[in-house]
């Protein structure tokens, strides 16, 4: 359906922020998570349904906290409803609990529900990054988020979409996202997914070879512009 497909289309960067998830056991590095911001969250409903065509009501939630009622009318002009709660946050805490209970009933609706399928990553703590974290010495120190797969960007004008391939049974899946990859830049990105893969030599080696095929077809295009 079309509608869905534009609901769950992948968000620019720029409109994803990151925070922590888990700390290692001596303190070194952090797992990064990904979520949207309110606004873009806001933005996709105005584009999918337009500013008229989507509304939202809180009403209190068990042991606190809020829900958020997500409604959204469709083709036919029947509006459905779809919520889900947040407790409030300690940072601005009934700003921060309303923003949060937007964005868990847009998942329900499909808006960035791809996030939760992003692999695990672990960043190193420096004295310098983009974003700030206290250690489990005190001491402030800084992370910088991971690069997002190609699966997991927009589609650029006129490129064939790069799905996620599945690790374990997705073997055809890697070869048409490797031989429909639009781009050398598009490639790269995913071979660095390809590196990361964890099956065994005699799945991975062919891909290896398609990779190797596709860059060179790609660099040849490139050079004959």
């Amino acid at each position: 359906m079309e509608i869905m497909a534009k609901l769950k289309a992948p968000f620019a960067p720029e409109d994803i922020e990151w925070r922590v998830g888990q700390t290692t056991r001596n303190g070194d590095k952090v797992s990064a998570l990904a979520y949207l911001t309110s606004r873009a969250v806001q933005q996709r409903l105005d584009d999918v349904f337009g500013p008229f065509g989507w509304a939202t009501k809180y009403v209190k939630g068990p042991d606190g906290g809020v829900v958020c009622e997500l409604s959204c009318k469709g083709p036919d002009g029947e509006w459905v409803t779809k919520a889900d709660g947040s407790p409030n946050t300690d940072i601005e805490a009934v700003k921060g609990g309303l923003s949060s209970a937007l964005k868990r009933a847009a998942v329900h609706w499909g808006i960035g529900r791809y996030l939760y399928d992003l692999p695990m990553v672990w960043c190193h703590l420096k004295p310098k990054g983009q974003v700030y974290h206290r250690a489990k010495s005190g001491k402030g120190m800084y992370w910088d988020p991971p690069k997002l797969p190609a699966w997991a960007m927009p589609k650029k004008a006129g490129a064939p979409a790069i799905s996620k391939p599945d690790q374990e049974t997705g073997m055809d899946e890697w070869r048409e996202a490797i031989e429909n990859a639009p781009s050398v830049e598009v490639l790269l990105d995913l071979g660095k997914d390809l590196a990361a893969l964890e099956v065994g030599n005699e799945l991975k080696a062919p891909l290896r070879r398609l990779y190797t095929e596709r860059m060179i077809a790609l660099k040849g295009q490139s050079d004959g512009e």
